[in-house]
């Protein structure tokens, strides 16, 4: 990889931080983690990241509000929620603020690769990697 997206990945679930970093250094991605909103947003302040996978569900600062958090600070990047919840007010609240995708938990991290690979080459999230992604994920997406 010539050029390796640089991945933030924002969830209080230990576990997911540890598996999905693992798999996606594992493919040749720069990863970081954060452990909750405000570290995500504070590791935002000195990095720029090409794509971030932002968890729903977290204390104190949940993904709606990091989110909004990320797009009042200025950070141009793509944002990709996650959550384990097929429905939420916080997925209804999150499309009507511009999150352009919500997957949902468990997702088989193949598709997530074949998505950033797309994303990759075609330089960010346009129809044609949210078409691609949609019909790898089929039912997963919100």
């Amino acid at each position: 990889m010539n050029n390796p997206l640089k991945i933030l990945i924002v969830d209080n679930d230990n576990c997911m931080l540890e598996v999905f970093s693992d798999f996606l250094k594992s493919e040749g991605y720069i990863v970081n983690c954060a452990g909750s909103g405000r570290e995500g947003i504070l590791r935002m302040s000195s990095n720029s990241y090409d794509i971030v996978f932002l968890d729903m569900l977290m204390p104190e600062l949940n993904g709606v509000q990091t989110f909004q958090m990320i797009k009042s600070n200025g950070y141009n990047t793509t944002v990709v929620m996650m959550t384990a919840y097929a429905y939420s007010e916080l997925i209804d609240q999150a499309k009507m603020i511009g999150v352009s995708l919500i997957i949902l938990k468990p997702f088989d991290f193949y598709h997530i690769g074949r998505f950033l690979k797309e994303f990759s080459a075609s330089s960010g999230l346009n129809q044609n990697t949210l078409i691609q992604l949609r019909q790898a994920l089929d039912y997963r997406i919100a």
